[in-house]
């Protein structure tokens, strides 16, 4: 499974959540990226660089994200990607 975000988020932040996103198992740093086991499988994720998106006086960091979930079974990298959302998703409705 691969599957592309959009985020308004920064390093800082996204580094901040991705341990409770990803069940808090061992985190490698791999060429800009963080990769990790899941299951009998791998993920990789790699973020893009930061740009910022300005709203009126609003300024929003702003990075494209890929989340790549192998070796897994379809329903596992489903499992994956939920929370994976649910620990980035922002308020609002």
């Amino acid at each position: 499974m691969r599957v592309r975000y959009r985020m308004n988020i920064t390093q800082a932040e996204f580094e901040r959540l991705l341990p409770a996103a990803v069940a808090h198992v061992p985190i490698e740093r791999v060429d800009g990226g963080y990769a990790g086991a899941a299951g009998a499988g791998r993920w990789r994720i790699t973020l893009g660089p930061q740009v910022e998106e300005r709203i009126g006086l609003v300024r929003l960091p702003l990075r494209e994200v890929e989340i790549a979930v192998d070796g897994v079974t379809e329903e596992a990298a489903a499992a994956f990607r939920r929370r994976f959302d649910l620990y980035f998703q922002k308020g609002g409705g």
